[in-house]
């Protein structure tokens, strides 16, 4: 059933820069949910996003998927003999109605997609059960992936290739997100079209939260100015 989930204010991110991710999407060739961080990054989506999409979403043939539920846990009610809230996983309906949408699929994640879904085929008749075939992250025995244990793997590849940064904080699943949206800024691409790829409802939340730039991207602006001044003989001397 489709639940409606907390409210709460998003927090700014940290990007990832170019050499950083070259490191841990190296190291996430080898891992179990290599193709579920490339996805996220890929595609900007958030975790729950990501963690209930189904086959049925993506049109491989196309390039196009359809994103709108999150896999969520959701905080139970208070156990009076243990004192313990038993928590559930839920599919939780979008924000926002410009949440659910259809998005364009680059062409490596949609190699990466196909792979996968051959990969997880073969896993499937070789496991005594298969609990969901269609979803398209699962655990070995074809469950959803609990939010939590995906942070958890996602902390241990960051470790593994040493990646964390100057005020000691985790970069989390979630700046992968972040990632995307000053990439594409970096790339050029207009703030309008970054807000619909990522389906804020409001532009300034765009342009607050996830473009904030980059040193590289502060850079490349700085050089574009310089062959801009540099037409000006005394300037360039």
């Amino acid at each position: 059933m489709l639940v409606e989930p907390p409210s709460g204010k998003s927090r700014r991110g940290t990007a990832l820069t170019s050499e950083e991710a070259d490191r841990l999407f190296a190291a996430a060739h080898s891992h179990r949910w290599g193709v579920l961080w490339l996805t996220i990054l890929g595609l900007g989506l958030r975790r729950g996003e990501a963690l209930s999409l189904r086959w049925e979403d993506i049109d491989l043939d196309n390039a196009v998927i359809k994103v709108g539920p999150s896999l969520q846990r959701l905080r139970g009610e208070l156990d009076q003999e243990t004192g313990r809230r038993r928590g559930r996983l839920a599919v939780v309906r979008a924000k926002t109605e410009g949440s659910d949408a259809k998005l364009a699929v680059p062409r490596a994640v949609v190699t990466l997609l196909r792979q996968h879904k051959v990969d997880q085929a073969a896993e499937r008749l070789a496991a005594k059960v298969w609990a969901d075939p269609g979803l398209v992250f699962t655990t070995s025995v074809g469950t959803p992936i609990e939010p939590r244990n995906a942070n958890r793997a996602w902390n241990a590849l960051c470790d593994e290739v040493s990646i964390t940064r100057p005020d000691g904080k985790r970069v989390r699943i979630h700046d992968l997100r972040h990632t995307a949206a000053t990439w594409l800024h970096g790339e050029g691409v207009d703030m309008k079209t970054i807000q619909g790829t990522l389906r804020h409802s409001r532009l300034a939340t765009t342009s607050e939260i996830y473009t904030h730039l980059t040193e590289e991207v502060q850079r490349r602006a700085a050089d574009s100015m310089d062959g801009a001044l540099s037409r000006f003989g005394r300037l360039a001397q």
